[in-house]
């Protein structure tokens, strides 16, 4: 049994050192860990005279608004006092000219100084009328003059779901605000984003934004990496058991803190991943987190393999072929993705992330979803496996043989 306050499921960390609770005023122990490649890389681009954006580049929950959490907090506490981190909440942002608007806002709180133009762009605010781009950057030079000395670090989470939930005619203009800023060479303007893919518009990989970019992927952690962190929250953990949580996890650290907010409470025994495993399926909200991932960072085909993983465990090499081109080619995906894996062995495919093959089965929709989604695709394997199947056998009499010369 142990303390499931340490573990902070669902909750953005970014301590990756001890350090003083401003309440308490007693020392904490770290609670983000690993990711040091990802770490120095963003902090070199962020650092250096390069104009290009850094993307922190990942799935739902795989940590990214932690990573930008902890940049933004490295750089705001570092002695030279030399950047400005500014974040930027991507909830209710659905125009440039909000974007805009909290950029300029978020600015002002980091300096504590007022908006240039204030009682002008108020005026503006008060009769509906958007600011241009120039009048945002001429506000912006005003701001941050290069004389300073300082960089103003734009620190953007989920900016493909901004653009995603943007009104229809705002979505490009979004994008060529980021654009811009990354392109105005006399602004001492860094920009740091996040992302769970690419923005889905014509224009986005194209875009200066997007093709001069820094992307930096967040991968599952290795078992090593697993490892210091689930014993570094939680302390010893029999080795056998923290393999389990590694497959059922994927290494993904929000499915192993789900698990271990339900191991927390049970004393460890010979079943008690088995019983946090039971509880965490039925745990408020992962029906949520898992339904948004399913229905808005999954396309058609890859939810369809989903299902068949969900339905199947294992689908052999063979039976992904005969299930068709689009399955086998979003199967593939999901592995890259890393949600599924591949054997080396025999080429079969199965879930990465364990704790998803006891989920699905017990999902209300899943049922409706799999008569919906899988039922020629199952038909087609059970053909795989069996060449008979359906087929009817037919009485033939001794007069019909007779009748054929037999």
């Amino acid at each position: 049994m142990f303390d499931p306050l340490t573990i902070k499921f669902g909750e953005a960390v970014w301590h990756d050192r001890p350090y003083q609770h401003p309440q308490l005023q007693t020392q904490v122990e770290k609670d983000f860990y690993n990711r040091d490649e990802a770490k120095d890389r963003l902090k070199s681009v962020l650092r250096s005279d390069s104009r290009k954006a850094a993307i922190i580049m990942g799935e739902r929950r795989a940590g990214k608004t932690s990573l930008l959490k902890l940049l933004d907090h490295h750089f705001a506490n570092e002695a030279s006092r030399r950047f400005v981190p500014v974040l930027i909440p991507w909830q209710g942002i659905q125009s440039r000219d909000e974007l805009e608007k909290e950029i300029l806002q978020s600015i002002c709180l980091g300096l504590d100084t007022e908006l240039p133009g204030r009682d002008q762009l108020k005026a503006k605010s008060v009769h509906h009328e958007a600011t241009t781009t120039s009048e945002f950057i001429k506000t912006l030079q005003q701001l941050l003059p290069p004389a300073s000395g300082k960089i103003t670090i734009i620190c953007i989470d989920e900016f493909d779901s901004i653009i995603q939930e943007a009104h229809k005619d705002e979505k490009k203009k979004i994008l060529g605000l980021a654009t811009t800023l990354v392109e105005i060479a006399d602004l001492p303007i860094r920009l740091l984003l996040t992302m769970s893919r690419l923005p889905d518009l014509p224009e986005a990989r194209s875009s200066p934004l997007i093709a001069k970019s820094e992307q930096i992927p967040l991968p599952p952690f290795s078992p090593a990496d697993f490892d210091e962190m689930i014993q570094g929250l939680v302390g010893h953990i029999p080795s056998r058991d923290l393999q389990r949580l590694y497959d059922l996890s994927g290494g993904w650290p929000y499915f192993a803190k789900l698990l271990l907010t339900c191991l927390a409470p049970l004393r460890p025994d010979d079943t008690w991943v088995d019983r946090a495993l039971e509880a965490a399926c039925k745990h408020a909200g992962v029906e949520q987190t898992l339904e948004n991932i399913y229905n808005k960072h999954f396309d058609e085909s890859e939810r369809t393999v989903m299902l068949l993983l969900a339905k199947r465990a294992c689908v052999s090499a063979e039976e992904m072929v005969a299930a068709g081109i689009a399955l086998k080619t979003a199967a593939e995906e999901l592995i890259r993705r890393n949600y599924v894996l591949k054997d080396g062995n025999d080429g079969s495919y199965r879930f990465r992330i364990g704790f998803l093959a006891e989920w699905f089965p017990q999902w209300v929709k899943f049922e409706e979803q799999v008569a919906n989604r899988l039922g020629d695709t199952l038909l087609r394997l059970e053909r795989v496996r069996d060449p008979w199947f359906e087929s009817k056998a037919i009485l033939v009499s001794d007069e019909d043989l007779k009748h054929s010369d037999l």
